[in-house]
């Protein structure tokens, strides 16, 4: 009866951090369920998952839950069971999540569900204003190298993906972005969350995403209470199958975990320059970043 709800910038693999975890977590009788971008937080503030479709069309939005409770329930993986199992969980149109039913399969059926979705990240409101449903409920916060961060949304359709996802929430955004100042956003929205915890969420760590190895969740998983296994098993990604487009997971697909660099955790002035015309925005960056885990030089 457990939601492990993992916050990450756009494009930083928030997904594969998520995977790392399923792949660690000594399971025992809870069924481990990571599946892509659930967007749990925002089914529980009703809103409908018609606002998380890809503005690109490049995902369908209620994918990735969908095969969840395919393997919840144990079907078959195929379009007749997707079709019931959106029957079953999709009121109405079929865009809003049935509560009752989903809070009912977490507790019955003991599931684990692991959610790096874009959409709690992006509007951290919503993890901030999570029900009382009994779940139990952990959020791991992942901060990211601000000029990696930069070179991240440089890397493909996703990322103007995930940008266009960030406007349509936030109306004061417009092109050309500041990638600087979507970092100061997320950055300051959470450290929000950590000086205040919600309520509803027994337990937040947070850590730089370039720390994110397996002894780093070994470590996680003992502060969060969970058991977890000596070797990582298999990936839960690699094989995953997709039924309604070419990606599956709801969401950026990118999980790659590459943070070899002994400068990973490095910043300089004169680098942040190169992405953000605004003194007030890098002065800032400069100001938060050491609180996070990163180094000035």
């Amino acid at each position: 009866m457990t939601i492990l709800y993992v916050s990450g910038l756009p494009r930083c693999s928030t997904l594969g951090a998520a995977d790392l975890i399923a792949r660690t977590i000594d399971s025992k009788d809870q069924n481990i369920l990571l599946t892509g971008h659930l967007h749990l937080a925002a089914s529980f503030a009703r809103i409908p998952f018609g606002q998380h479709h890809s503005p690109l069309h490049l995902y369908d939005s209620r994918e990735a839950l969908i095969r969840s409770f395919i393997f919840l329930h144990q079907l078959p993986f195929s379009l007749d069971s997707y079709q019931a199992v959106h029957h079953h969980y999709f009121s109405g149109n079929g865009d809003q999540l049935n509560l009752k039913r989903l809070t009912e399969a977490i507790h019955h059926r003991n599931a684990f569900f692991i959610d790096p979705s874009f959409t709690h990240s992006i509007d951290p409101r919503l993890i901030q204003n999570l029900p009382e449903t009994g779940i139990h409920s952990l959020l791991l916060v992942l901060w990211r190298n601000p000029i990696q961060f930069c070179l991240d949304l440089r890397d493909g359709v996703y990322s103007l993906d995930a940008c266009l996802h960030w406007m349509l929430l936030d109306d004061s955004l417009s092109f050309p972005v500041d990638p600087l100042m979507l970092w100061l956003r997320y950055v300051r929205a959470h450290l929000s969350i950590i000086a205040e915890q919600p309520p509803s969420i027994s337990a937040i760590i947070h850590a730089p995403r370039e720390r994110v190895n397996s002894h780093f969740v070994s470590r996680i998983c003992s502060d969060l209470s969970l058991s977890s296994l000596p070797h990582p098993s298999p990936s839960f990604l690699n094989q995953a199958s997709w039924l309604l487009g070419e990606c599956p997971f709801s969401g950026d697909p990118s999980f790659s975990l590459n943070n070899d660099s002994m400068t990973a955790l490095n910043i300089s002035c004169d680098q942040l320059s190169k992405f953000s015309n605004s003194d007030h925005a890098i002065q800032a960056v400069m100001e938060l970043a050491p609180l996070i885990g990163y180094t000035l030089v």
